[in-house]
């Protein structure tokens, strides 16, 4: 999120479109609620360790986030890839984790 300041886009998460606001984990567990008889909710965390910026740099790149920040003449990419690489110098890799929400839902009627 420093880098999001510092490229003049302090904002929120959703606004970026790094959520999906549309629909909600809280309003989707009770829109499936209403139509099925048991609803799991599992979270799914992953975690990319890398020792090279590229890939991520790439994937940042492809977001909104990044042609705004370049659009308003900011080099978020490349402040990015500073941070990234010296946390790779600095330790020797650089996680990023993500976290994805999976429903499961079963319904005992015919």
């Amino acid at each position: 999120m420093l880098l999001l300041r510092a490229a003049g886009l302090d904002t929120e998460l959703h606004e970026l479109g790094l959520v999906n606001t549309r629909l909600p984990v809280e309003r989707l567990a009770e829109v499936l609620d209403v139509s099925f008889d048991d609803v799991t909710l599992t979270i799914l965390a992953s975690a990319v360790v890398l020792d090279d910026p590229a890939p991520l740099l790439r994937d940042a790149a492809s977001t909104t986030a990044a042609k705004v920040a370049g659009a308003q003449g900011t080099d978020m990419i490349a402040r990015l890839d500073a941070s990234v690489s010296k946390a790779i110098r600095c330790h020797g890799t650089f996680r990023v984790t993500t976290e994805v929400a999976l429903f499961s839902a079963t319904s005992t009627a015919g």
